[in-house]
């Protein structure tokens, strides 16, 4: 469940383009002003007070890598978000076409929870376009739901701020693929408004048929429409912001007074932990994530245990796309698979290079590098020409790991992209590592 995701080099400068930050800034916009009008009538009402009073009431958790928003900010409430929305509207204005950075025309060096996500490239959700699938109350009206709301309002602290949740969530926006797999993990799909359209890969995700229940589905990464986000009216949203479209997305979404929680690392299997925890307790699932996560670190545990065991740590390169038919990278330290690597009792081939973040493969470097051990990463089942091309070089095929037959062919999903099945792939790349290292001890 990793999300895949590259940088951009180009188009820093330069809107979006077909993006209407105005549009999507009046859009935010009239929402607040119709939060102020509704939240107007709802004070003249019995019971509106007592409402607005539980804001900042609940228990903070624990302390992880983000950025929120919540329905009050240091105060400031209704109108504060309206003035906040003018504000945008004038800036917005003012920039044109020019002020809002673009997301760039090149898909390049990758971060890896979190590596690139290929949504804006994947099958769409089967609507009619400008089409939206109806969105339910998930949480239901029964005793359990009336015992999770009971413990909102919540506060979930991150890093050196807070995000305020008034209720359990009910209408999730999980915009990235990362943050998308960990809520299906967690949560009932009728509970979550819109995900990326690229849960639906089983090459990418491992929660796909729980994506599939999802009502709506949308491009992520560079192709994230704040203005469609908006549209689906959720009540809790989930980012990692990667590409600049994640962050434009994220400052436009900071000023609609919706919680929003932002992550910017999912590169090794502790921070994918502590995210799981993030999300848990903002959906009122805490207990569920603080279960997953201490079988996570019991099997960690015992693969870093077996790996101390070996008396020989081979060298391990990674060959990944980035996308589809991008080519073959070097994953290094920014991908959570360089953490597998490392866990299961390997050297990262990357070290041995000097590479420190994901960059084009070349020829060259591979020859260098002359692993132990290669791993292939599958994007897709169309395959990489690029790849496939440079592995048909005899320049290749002379590398000692496919002399001695130690090259090994994963999917994307099981070993770049974050999600709980990296745990399972930790194990098998594991055990592939001990059977090479005591077969090199008994040669």
């Amino acid at each position: 469940m990793f999300n895949q995701r590259w940088n951009t080099t180009n188009g820093r400068g330069a809107s979006r383009p077909g993006t209407d930050w105005k549009g999507t800034s009046r859009a935010i916009a009239e929402r607040i002003s119709g939060e102020e009008r509704q939240a107007t009538a709802e004070r003249a009402s019995d019971g509106a007070a007592a409402d607005v009073g539980k804001g900042m009431a609940g228990s903070s958790g624990p302390s992880q890598t983000g950025f929120r928003i919540g329905r009050r900010v240091n105060g400031r409430g209704i109108a504060g978000k309206a003035a906040a929305a003018v504000m945008l509207l004038a800036l917005l204005s003012a920039c044109g076409t020019g002020g809002i950075p673009g997301e760039g025309q090149k898909q390049e060096a990758v971060q890896g929870k979190n590596g690139g996500d290929p949504s804006n490239t994947s099958a769409g959700n089967g609507q009619a376009p400008g089409q939206e699938a109806p969105i339910t109350d998930g949480a239901g009206e029964g005793p359990e739901a009336k015992q999770a709301n009971d413990s909102f309002p919540r506060e979930v602290s991150i890093g050196n701020e807070t995000v305020t949740i008034e209720k359990q969530p009910v209408r999730i926006a999980a915009l990235s693929l990362d943050t998308a797999e960990m809520v299906l993990e967690l949560a009932d799909a009728s509970r979550v408004a819109v995900v990326p359209r690229s849960i639906e890969d089983q090459a990418l995700a491992r929660n796909t048929e729980e994506g599939r229940q999802v009502p709506n589905k949308i491009a992520g990464a560079a192709a994230l429409d704040p203005e469609q986000v908006l549209s689906y009216e959720p009540d809790l949203v989930l980012l990692t912001t990667i590409h600049d479209g994640e962050r434009d997305a994220d400052a436009l979404l900071k000023q609609a007074g919706i919680p929003l929680i932002t992550f910017q690392q999912w590169n090794t299997l502790e921070k994918l932990q502590q995210n799981l925890q993030t999300i848990g307790q903002a959906i009122g699932q805490e207990e569920k994530a603080d279960s997953i996560v201490r079988e996570m670190q019991e099997r960690i545990a015992s693969v870093e245990e077996e790996a101390e065991n070996n008396k020989i740590k081979p060298s391990v390169l990674i060959l990944s796309p980035v996308g589809p038919n991008t080519g073959p990278y070097l994953l290094g330290q920014t991908n959570i698979s360089y953490d597998l690597i490392v866990k299961a009792g390997g050297i990262p081939a990357v070290d041995i290079l000097g590479v420190n973040r994901t960059t084009k493969a070349s020829m060259e470097q591979v020859m260098k590098a002359d692993p132990d051990m290669i791993l292939l990463i599958q994007w897709d089942d169309k395959g990489d020409s690029e790849l496939e091309e440079m592995m048909s070089q005899d320049a290749f095929q002379s590398l000692k790991a496919v002399r001695e037959g130690q090259v090994k062919k994963m999917r994307a999903s099981q070993v770049t992209n974050p999600n709980l099945g990296v745990v399972d792939s930790l194990e098998e790349i594991g055990e592939w590592v001990r059977e090479y290292a005591a077969g090199q001890e008994g040669a």
